[in-house]
C-alpha cells in the first residue's frame, strides 16, 4: 500500500492490511454480501474503521459507520429504514460478521445509491440519528477544498484524536490523508499525555481533536511539550469552550482552530478569534453563508455548498437537500470581516465531552418507565467535565439504580444521564444546549 499509517508508533506493513482485509472480505461473501449491498460497521479503534474502509473499496459495499458501543436495538431500530443483512464488527484486529435478520430485505431505493457512496449518522451516533448518505464526488470535491485550502499534501502527517467513525475524523482525517498520501497516525491510547508523545514521535503536521480533549491536554505537566512541525491543532464535533483558544496558544504556543460544518454539508470553515471564542472562521472558498430570521426574530444559518451536500435515508426513499440555501440549525451572525459567529443551537442536541446526545429521545426513554410524568435532560457542570442531568415529575421517588438500569438496555452508557433529580414542577425547560451552564 502506497500510504504510510502509523499505529502504536510503528509503520503498519502491507501484510498487515493485506491480512486482515482479506479476512473481512471473505466473511462478508460468506454471507452472500457484494457489490452495492449495505453494511453496518462498528469497531473499538481507529484501525479497525481503516481495514473497514479497505474491505470497502475492495468489495464495493456502502458502509454505515456507527460507535462500537451503538447497541444492537439501536442497530435493529436503524436497520427498519435500510434492510441491512449484516454487522461488521472489529475488536482490535479481531473480526466478526453477524446477520441481523433472515428475513430482511434490502430496501429497493437503496439501488439508486451511487457506487463509492458512504452513509454517516448525524448526532454522532445517538440513539435517534439521521442517515446522511454522500456519494464520493461530494466528499472528493469536500477533501479538494480543505487540502487546498490548508495547503495539506504529502509532506503532512495527519494525527486524528477524534473516533474516525464520525463523519469529521473519517474525512478531515482518513480520506484526506489517502487522498494526499499525507502519513496518518492512528493513536491506539487516548490520553493527553500518550497523545503529545505520539505527535512528537511522528512529527505530526495536523491534530483534530474535540474541545473537551484539548481542555485535558492543558491539565498535565508543563515538561510535555508539542512538537514544532505542528501547523494545525483543529477542533471541531461541538462548540468551543470559552477562553480554551488563549489558554492553549499560552501553554502549548499554537492556535487551537475551530472548524465547522456538519454530517450532511462537510466542513465550511475554520478559523480561530481573538476576540470571539463563538467565532468559527471564514468559509472556505466555494461555501458561502446567510443568516435568515425567523418570525420569532431567531437568526437561523443557512449554507450554500453545491458540490458537497448530501442526502437523507429515510424509509421513503432519498430525499435530497437544498444545495444552494440549506438549513443547518445554528443560530449566528456574520461579522463586518466576513467570520462567522455561532450563537447557540435551538435543537435538541446536547454535546457531552464531544459526543452528541438527542435529548427528546433520552426523556423519551426515562419517561417509560411507569411513574414517571414528566421529564427534562440538560448539561450541568462537575469541575472541568460535563454531565447529563436529568429532572423529572413523579408521585414517587426512583432510585438511581433503576434508571441507570432501565436507560442500559437502549442507551450507550454516554447517553445516560449521571444525576436523576426529583421535581415538583420543571424549571430548567429550554436551557441552551450551545453553552453549558
Amino acid at each position: 500500500m502506497k500510504q504510510d499509517v502509523s499505529y502504536k508508533g510503528e509503520f503498519v506493513s502491507d501484510d498487515f492490511w493485506h491480512v486482515n482485509t482479506r479476512k473481512i472480505v471473505l466473511m462478508l461473501k460468506q454471507k452472500k454480501i457484494g457489490y452495492k449491498d449495505i453494511v453496518i460497521c462498528k469497531s473499538n479503534s481507529h484501525i479497525g474503521v481503516y481495514i473497514h474502509w479497505l474491505a470497502c473499496v475492495e468489495i464495493g459495499f456502502i458502509p454505515i459507520f456507527v460507535s462500537s458501543e451503538f447497541s444492537i436495538d439501536s442497530i435493529k431500530l436503524l436497520n427498519n429504514n435500510i434492510g441491512a443483512k449484516v454487522v461488521l464488527e472489529s475488536v482490535g484486529t479481531d473480526h466478526y460478521v453477524y446477520l441481523i435478520s433472515d428475513t430482511c430485505s434490502k430496501s429497493p431505493f437503496l439501488n439508486n445509491i451511487k457506487e463509492n457512496s458512504i452513509i454517516h449518522l448525524t448526532s454522532a451516533t445517538t440513539g435517534n440519528p439521521k442517515l446522511v448518505v454522500r456519494t464520493k464526488e461530494q466528499i472528493d470535491s469536500e477533501i479538494t477544498r480543505y487540502s487546498k485550502y490548508l495547503n495539506i499534501d504529502e509532506n503532512d502527517s495527519i494525527l486524528p484524536i477524534v473516533p474516525i467513525y464520525t463523519s469529521f475524523g473519517f474525512i478531515s482525517g482518513m480520506l484526506l490523508s489517502m487522498k494526499v498520501n499525507a502519513k496518518l497516525i492512528l493513536p491506539d491510547i487516548i490520553l493527553p499525555r500518550n497523545i503529545i508523545q505520539l505527535s512528537n514521535l511522528n512529527k505530526a503536521t495536523v491534530m483534530l481533536g474535540v474541545s473537551y480533549f484539548y481542555r485535558k491536554m492543558l491539565a498535565i505537566s508543563s515538561k510535555y511539550t508539542l512538537n514544532n512541525e505542528l501547523r494545525y491543532v483543529i477542533s471541531s464535533g461541538g462548540p468551543m469552550e470559552e477562553g480554551l483558544q488563549k489558554d492553549f496558544k499560552d501553554r502549548f504556543g499554537i492556535k487551537l482552530l475551530q472548524q465547522y460544518g456538519s454530517t450532511e454539508t462537510g466542513s465550511l470553515c475554520i478559523g480561530c478569534s481573538e476576540d470571539s471564542y463563538r467565532s468559527v472562521g471564514k468559509p472556505i472558498p466555494g461555501v458561502k453563508f446567510k443568516i435568515i430570521n425567523d418570525k420569532d426574530d431567531k437568526p437561523w444559518v443557512y449554507v450554500s455548498s453545491p458540490t458537497t451536500i448530501g442526502a437523507y435515508m429515510t424509509k421513503d426513499g432519498i430525499v435530497e437537500l437544498d444545495k444552494t440555501l440549506y438549513k443547518i440549525g445554528d443560530l449566528g451572525r456574520i461579522k463586518e470581516n466576513g467570520e462567522v459567529e455561532l450563537l447557540g443551537r435551538s435543537d435538541d442536541i446536547l454535546v457531552v465531552d464531544g459526543k452528541k446526545v438527542d435529548k427528546k429521545m433520552v426523556a423519551s426513554v426515562i419517561k417509560k418507565i411507569n411513574c414517571i410524568d414528566k421529564v427534562n435532560i440538560f448539561l450541568t457542570k462537575n469541575n472541568d467535565t460535563t454531565e447529563l442531568t436529568c429532572e423529572y415529575c413523579s408521585d414517587k421517588k426512583v432510585t438511581k439504580e433503576t434508571f441507570v438500569n432501565h436507560c442500559k438496555m437502549v442507551l450507550a452508557n454516554y447517553q445516560i444521564p449521571k444525576k436523576f433529580l426529583k421535581v415538583n414542577e420543571m424549571k430548567n425547560v429550554g436551557r441552551s444546549s450551545w453553552k453549558t451552564e
